[in-house]
């Protein structure tokens, strides 16, 4: 039996170390999951980390092999936490909550499924509009993120930023869920987090703009008026997605605290030092926004973060304005 422990920190940089370590464990006839080193989590690394595991756990279940878990107490901080957000039912372990279980609030957002298929069903009866069932969904992520001084057209724009990368899920990735996750600590700072399990940025962007490699695609990606619709050989807009959420989301990482976008093997990785695409290992999508301090004035930033956008496309000749 080969044994590995789950990093002591789930955070950005545990995330590829433990993706090449699962990789080597997925043809081991028995394997043991060990996570009584974790001790500390963050809602980025939750979810990838998630997946990865999810991943591993699924194909060797398909293959007849052995997956063992041990080492989770609910006197550990961490592994109580990861149990109320859900993680390990997402998992498929039987351990803590299982995921819609807890309902979160302003402060966290626990790890939360969004279906195609489940929010069809909110669409019709009784007959909303699918962009509004997900605004629904965009708002409270934007309500843990906004500062506590954020105006209601602040949030709400916020908001409206969030839903479009939701969209682009169900839109360009293939995939028939995503998952979010959100937590603001006692100091202020506050991160979420959306992952699914789609096809990836540059399998999303490539025909439509001709790309080489997922450094070209996550570097558009972020580009204001960008998705798979704008391209010159694009596809239909069928939800009505501009391309600005992830160009708001990345602005304001990169102003005040951390952006990133990973997919297939790089991840775009936004801050105050500068913009780089690291080494990364994850087939789908994951998108993640760390805010360390909270902007003086939220509506006014936002603002000038839409112009500029809106102007930088027009430069580009992109005719294409922020969602409404």
């Amino acid at each position: 039996m080969t044994q590995i422990y789950t990093p002591a920190r789930f955070d950005y940089a545990s995330i590829l170390p433990f993706s090449l370590e699962l990789e080597k464990m997925r043809e081991i006839p028995e394997l043991t999951l060990d996570f009584s080193k974790t001790q500390f989590t963050k809602p980025i690394a939750i979810l990838t980390i998630g997946c990865k595991i999810k991943s591993l756990i699924e194909y060797r279940k398909s293959s007849a092999f052995v997956t063992n878990v041990e080492g989770l107490s609910e006197l550990i901080p961490a592994h109580s936490y990861l149990g109320h957000l859900g993680f390990f039912d997402f998992i498929d372990v039987p351990f803590g909550k299982i995921i819609g279980q807890a309902r979160g609030n302003d402060r966290y957002i626990p790890i939360t499924k969004l279906s195609y298929s489940d929010l069809m069903l909110e669409v019709s009866p009784p007959y909303k509009l699918l962009r509004h069932v997900i605004m629904e969904e965009a708002e409270k992520l934007a309500a843990v993120l906004s500062p506590r001084n954020a105006d209601e057209n602040s949030t709400v724009t916020l908001a409206y930023a969030i839903r479009e990368i939701i969209r682009n899920v169900f839109e360009h990735s293939k995939a028939n869920e995503t998952y979010i996750c959100g937590q603001r600590w006692v100091n202020g700072r506050v991160e979420i987090g959306i992952i699914d399990r789609g096809i990836g940025i540059f399998n999303s962007l490539k025909n439509a703009f001709d790309l080489n490699t997922s450094a070209e695609a996550l570097e558009l990606a972020i580009e204001p008026a960008i998705s798979r619709t704008t391209g010159s050989k694009g596809d239909k807009n069928e939800h009505g997605n501009s391309g600005y959420g992830l160009y708001v989301l990345s602005r304001l990482g990169l102003e005040y605290g951390k952006f990133l976008l990973g997919s297939g093997d790089g991840c775009l990785r936004m801050d105050k030092k500068g913009t780089a695409v690291d080494e990364f290992m994850y087939n789908g999508t994951v998108v993640g926004l760390r805010l360390n301090s909270n902007p003086e004035d939220f509506g006014k930033d936002l603002e000038a973060i839409l112009q500029g956008g809106e102007m930088e496309a027009y430069m580009m000749g992109r005719a294409v304005k922020p969602s409404s």
